[in-house]
């Protein structure tokens, strides 16, 4: 399976979430940045301001266009991505995810157009502050993943094998959520 066909079933997962739980489709406060790049139905803001909703609007998810080239990055970083983190970069731009699987709230982090890959996968790769885990490398895509009382994780990618993690730097706890981003994406009920 491709990440662009994951990423299009957790988006229908989210979409039908939405409309069982809302009524609707689904909707988020809008970035003046982002109104003019197709995310939101601007159609659909006086909709929501009548709900009590002021300055929200549908948002849909956007297909990239254009190839995304790592190789300048990973040079200038001194890593190699693993596929799987390309893929997951380079698919679709998208505002926050959130979403459930075992029991694990999980939010994964904003992909938009304005993104400096340099500086997002610089920033997140290896971080200390994100992983304690000394024998691997990680990407951090999410900065919210709560499991039980605990709602301090962190959603990371093993770069090495593309496994993901709810990471928990403080009291070095760490839980496999999924074998790739696919799997995660395809798993994971939206809402």
């Amino acid at each position: 399976m491709s990440m662009k066909e994951a990423f299009d079933i957790y988006f229908e997962k989210m979409k039908k979430s939405c409309l069982e739980k809302y009524g609707g489709n689904p909707n988020k406060p809008i970035i003046r940045k982002f109104q003019d790049v197709g995310f939101y139905d601007l159609e659909t803001m006086e909709k929501h301001k009548m709900a009590g909703n002021k300055g929200y609007a549908d948002w849909k998810p956007i297909l990239q266009n254009m190839p995304v080239s790592f190789k300048p990055i990973e040079s200038k970083l001194g890593i190699t991505l693993h596929p799987q983190i390309k893929s997951f970069l380079s698919t679709y731009w998208f505002l926050a995810l959130r979403g459930s699987l075992n029991g694990a709230d999980i939010g994964i982090d904003a992909i938009t157009p304005d993104i400096d890959f340099l500086q997002y996968i610089g920033y997140r790769f290896n971080n200390e502050d994100f992983n304690y885990l000394e024998n691997n490398d990680f990407i951090m895509i999410g900065s919210s993943v709560q499991i039980g009382p605990i709602d301090s994780y962190l959603l990371e990618v093993n770069n090495n094998t593309g496994e993901v993690f709810a990471i928990e730097v403080m009291d070095k706890k760490s839980v496999k959520l999924a074998d790739s981003i696919e799997e995660l994406l395809i798993n994971m009920e939206g809402y």
